[in-house]
């Protein structure tokens, strides 16, 4: 998987970034954490879990579900859609 040194967010396209999430693989407990999540990501939580362990911070069906999904792609080394449905909620009026 690409290095965080192999991604620069000034060659992205603008419209990108706000739903871009990065995660780094760490060697403690925490596992996966939350390096950068980008501001559409957080408007959808409710929250910015930057820099939280996936743990703590995730947004799926289960804890289990978001953390099976991240270890399939440390094994593969290749993208995973995660087959999850999820409802956008309206916004608040």
């Amino acid at each position: 998987m690409p290095a965080r040194a192999d991604i620069d967010p000034v060659d992205m396209p603008k419209g990108l970034l706000p739903g871009l999430c990065l995660v780094d693989v760490v060697a403690d407990e925490r596992r996966y954490v939350y390096r950068l999540v980008g501001t559409a990501d957080a408007e959808v939580r409710g929250y910015d879990p930057t820099g939280k362990s996936v743990i703590e911070g995730f947004f799926g069906p289960s804890v289990d579900d978001v953390l099976a999904n991240y270890a399939r792609v440390v094994s593969d080394r290749a993208p995973h859609i995660d087959p999850q449905h999820f409802v956008e909620l309206p916004a608040a009026m």
